[in-house]
């Protein structure tokens, strides 16, 4: 069973995810469950990360004249 640590980062669970193919990764923490990782977990936090990136550089391009 694959799983990963607390600590992970979003972008190396996503990276883990599709590497190893599974859409569901367990997260221990202390060596017990602490929660489970989706594919459709990280496509929500992808979507929101670049709703913010665009928002930031409407700003910069639209903003600043």
């Amino acid at each position: 069973m694959v799983t990963t640590a607390d600590q992970t980062t979003a972008e190396e669970c996503a990276e883990l995810m599709t590497v190893r193919r599974i859409r569901h990764l367990p997260v221990l923490s202390g060596g017990h469950l602490a929660g489970i990782v989706t594919i459709g977990d990280l496509l929500a936090w992808q979507l929101k990360e670049q709703a913010t990136t665009i928002t930031q550089l409407n700003g910069f391009i639209y903003d600043n004249r």
